[in-house]
């Protein structure tokens, strides 16, 4: 079967399209349904150790939703215009967020196996004051492990349109983080689809699936 890069580019946009649409309806399912939970749990429930789990979790899922609102917000446009700095807090603010909420779960599996297997212990130090310090090493083990996102993600100038994007290359090695930040922004634009109407169309058969 023969295609032409006018329907890649078709085909491209068509799942751009169906991604921002199904990214919108998490975030705002997102935001309603941890806002909820954070007003449930502020006033409705008691400040006990699953007050402190119930908070904190729906606190890092409700903030990575606001802040995926700006992953839409560039992917629309077709490009980063918020600039450096929140270039680099959007990006440590996700993984963040992400990693946080991983961990969180991952604590709350814990305690509930605790709880079961040592109850005795449980009734004795399971406070919240505990829960708050374990919530806050969450935290704390989140962002440091997160900050080379904040190091590393800059925003770069291509086209005349500027681009928010993390550059692990090595920069001892020769044209190392140059190639790195090509390729990245390369994929950044086929993305978004958005700066791709200069390349002509119809012009090239593509065959797939190859021979």
């Amino acid at each position: 079967m023969n295609y032409t890069h006018s329907d890649f580019y078709t085909l491209f946009e068509t799942l751009e399209i169906l991604y921002l649409v199904v990214l919108s309806v998490i975030i705002l399912l997102g935001i309603t349904g941890n806002g909820l939970v954070i007003w449930f749990v502020l006033f409705r429930m008691k400040k006990m150790v699953n007050f402190v789990w119930f908070l904190s979790l729906a606190l890092a899922d409700f903030t990575f939703c606001l802040i995926l609102s700006l992953t839409v917000t560039e992917r629309t446009l077709g490009y980063w215009p918020f600039g450096t700095f929140m270039c680099k807090v959007n990006l440590l603010a996700l993984y963040l967020n992400m990693s946080a909420s991983v961990l969180q779960l991952t604590v709350i599996s814990i305690d509930r196996c605790i709880s079961v297997v040592f109850p005795v212990w449980c009734r004795n130090h399971r406070t919240p004051r505990l829960a708050i310090k374990v919530v806050l090493a969450v935290w704390i083990v989140s962002f440091l492990f997160n900050i080379p996102y904040f190091i590393n993600s800059n925003v770069v100038i291509f086209n005349k349109f500027m681009y928010c994007v993390v550059d692990w290359s090595l920069e001892d090695l020769p044209g190392g983080s140059a190639q790195t930040t090509n390729c990245l922004l390369e994929t950044e634009v086929i993305a978004t689809n958005k700066r791709c109407s200069s390349t002509p169309e119809g012009s090239v058969p593509v065959t797939w699936p190859p021979p």
